[in-house]
């Protein structure tokens, strides 16, 4: 299996399609596409049994080329991105392969201002891969040799972040029961330092990590069973998880009800918007809560590809400051410009502290959809997946000729809009498979868009092999 090289990092099964060259090369490449001058990178990983062996062969690249390590150690991808955005990092590495499952790692790469990477910057490194002397122009003598230097205050930086922007005090006084599920992920140790110093009641569940995750890594409904349970046994007002890198924030509410990672953004964005009026951007398969919510402020909604660098590039290009993905990832541009699930956690607790209200109320506020998301493997049709123009233009006119689509969107695979109700169908950027989301009134609809969303990908498919 080939790696997947996209603007969500660089990702693979190790030992297969991730061997230790590849980091190197890759890092090398990350470093031949930004300033000469730079000369220090933070580093951090999630808690995969590979990360270790990968930050060393990460930690020993960096200082060979010359440059001084930050090792932050175990941490979030958003805690990697707020440590590099505030201190004189001249970028920053994350080890992790973010949901997927444990078999994969790499690299996630952000620039100085703790930015992902954009299409343009991965399309340099690309590149840099290409050059006949790649790489060794990096290499120092040992005289010119960076340094490892330990940066344990990052979780610190992070959380002070994020709580110099809420109502800390109000929060506090409320003595919220929380419990926690990070997945044996990287966020057990700072959600415990934030909910302590918000003075929760604290119950963690499935905190260690092993050779696999305590329970599959995406926060989604049928993975939160045993938080559900806890959640309700303990009469809890809320229940949070996350997954492996902590970029993703799932609520149980407080009837012990996981009430799908869909809600996160709009719960939040009713949060930041009752403070300050914003336009907010998300991605194409966001549900359409947020149309409801931004009809509610009077402000607008702008969609983008996948992929939240994509949304974050949209929010600094308009001036925004809320705005996310779908899928439980919560970006504010003012506090840290990427998903962060502790940003999440703070506006759903302030609000709940300043409106008095349990969670379940704010589910309320909202049109009900159902949204079923699934998954096609392209290796059960194609051994690699097909070229994305061939595979959608193939798609697109199978579409306009069974379905009587209100709108047809092409910006990111293809969305097709019947009223309100959709389907996207796409190519995943961190995996050999085909997304499909369906949105609809019903599950029964919902069901039905996808069941002829997978009926249009297999004869795209089976068109494709017949080439």
């Amino acid at each position: 299996m080939s790696l997947m090289i996209s603007v969500s990092g660089i990702r693979g099964i190790v030992g297969d399609s991730v061997k230790p060259g590849d980091i190197v090369r890759f890092i090398s490449a990350f470093l031949s596409s930004i300033p000469d001058k730079s000369n220090s990178i933070a580093l951090g990983r999630d808690t995969r049994v590979t990360g270790e062996a990968i930050e060393s062969i990460a930690t020993g690249t960096l200082i060979w080329a010359g440059k001084d390590v930050y090792s932050i150690g175990v941490c979030t991808t958003p805690t990697l991105l707020y440590y590099t955005g505030h201190t004189d990092a001249d970028g920053g590495i994350m080890v992790t392969a973010s949901h997927n499952p444990p078999e994969w790692n790499a690299l996630k790469f952000c620039n100085s201002n703790g930015i992902f990477l954009s299409q343009v910057d991965i399309k340099k490194i690309k590149d840099s891969l290409q050059k006949d002397d790649f790489g060794k122009r990096l290499w120092k003598n040992y005289r010119s040799f960076g340094k490892r230097i330990d940066s344990r205050n990052a979780l610190d930086m992070h959380i002070q972040g994020v709580l110099s922007t809420i109502n800390v005090e109000k929060i506090k006084k409320k003595k919220f029961k929380v419990v926690v599920d990070p997945g044996g992920g990287a966020s057990g140790d700072i959600d415990k330092k934030l909910l302590h110093m918000l003075n929760c009641e604290l119950i963690m569940i499935n905190e260690k990590p092993g050779i696999s995750f305590p329970r599959a890594p995406e926060p989604v409904p049928e993975n939160l069973k045993t938080l559900e349970k806890v959640v309700k046994e303990q009469s809890a007002d809320i229940g949070f998880a996350q997954d492996p890198d902590g970029d993703r924030l799932s609520i149980v509410d407080e009837r012990g009800i996981a009430i799908g990672e869909e809600y996160t953004l709009a719960i939040c964005g009713e949060s930041y918007l009752r403070k300050r009026k914003t336009d907010i951007v998300c991605n194409l398969s966001t549900s359409s809560m947020i149309d409801h919510l931004a009809k509610r402020y009077g402000v607008k909604v702008y969609r983008t590809k996948i992929g939240e660098i994509n949304v974050t590039e949209k929010l600094l290009e308009i001036g925004a400051d809320f705005g996310g993905e779908g899928n439980g990832g919560v970006i504010i541009p003012s506090i840290n410009p990427c998903r962060d699930s502790m940003v999440g956690i703070a506006l759903i607790l302030q609000l709940m502290a300043e409106e008095e209200k349990p969670i379940s109320y704010y589910t309320s506020l909202f049109p009900r959809f159902s949204m079923i998301k699934e998954k096609i493997k392209i290796n059960d049709y194609l051994p690699e997946p097909p070229a994305s123009t061939d595979f959608y233009n193939i798609l697109e006119k199978l579409i306009k000729k069974e379905l009587n689509a209100s709108s047809i969107s092409t910006l990111d695979g293809v969305k097709v809009n019947i009223g309100d109700e959709w389907i996207h169908i796409r190519m995943s950027n961190t995996e050999p498979i085909i997304r499909l989301f369906s949105e609809a009134h019903t599950s029964e609809r919902a069901q039905w868009f996808i069941e002829k969303g997978k009926t249009l990908v297999r004869t795209a498919m089976n068109k494709i092999k017949g080439c």
